[in-house]
């Protein structure tokens, strides 16, 4: 019985448009929303996305230093997924070989689907293609995403149960990736 509506704006945009009581519930980068109160939720890892017949397909992860001089497929600035990407790039000193940006994650997998490159998408978007999880010095590079409400508003007492609803649509979609990274990490047992 609750009728939303859903406004996409980049993550620095969201804390505006929540300090200016135009939107009861933000979801966005946990940095960007920390100064209202919050509610984590489940990080979002980072997916790598190859074309058919590349020799990533044969990988269970793959380590950000092997995946930047492929010609990279990427959402915009200011996407939290990219906003990532730039910031573990950085932080390892690398230098991304990009060939395409786009606000789209369909967009990039029609290029990967046609043989332009590699996307970078989070692991949360409907890829009816191969993922591959990506690490940054063997540990999953992951979206850390809050839910956020302004203090001087009263949400509607079903917030939190939609936040929880959400949590738990991330949680369902990223089971694999997380499945996988987590098989993929952990080390080899040899005989005793």
């Amino acid at each position: 019985g609750i009728d939303c509506v859903l406004t996409e704006q980049t993550s620095g945009e969201v804390a505006t448009l929540l300090e200016h009581n135009e939107v009861n519930l933000a979801l966005g980068a946990h940095r960007q929303v920390r100064a209202f109160p919050t509610r984590p939720l489940t990080p979002i890892p980072l997916t790598v996305v190859p074309p058919d017949g590349h020799r990533f397909l044969s990988r269970k992860t793959l380590e950000l230093a092997e995946v930047v001089t492929e010609s990279l497929l990427v959402l915009h600035r200011g996407f939290l997924s990219r906003e990532m990407f730039d910031s573990a790039c950085q932080l390892g000193m690398h230098v991304p070989s990009i060939r395409h940006e786009s606000e789209s994650v369909h967009t990039l997998l029609a290029l990967v689907g046609a043989g332009f490159g590699v996307a970078i998408v989070q692991a949360n978007a409907h890829i009816d293609r191969t993922s591959i999880p990506l690490l940054q010095d063997g540990k999953l590079l992951q979206v850390a995403l809050s839910a956020a409400w302004n203090p001087h508003t009263h949400p509607p007492p079903a917030t939190m149960d939609f936040v929880d609803a959400i949590d738990n649509v991330i949680r369902e979609r990223i089971r694999s990736t997380i499945a996988v990274a987590n098989q993929a990490l952990i080390p080899e047992t040899k005989g005793k």
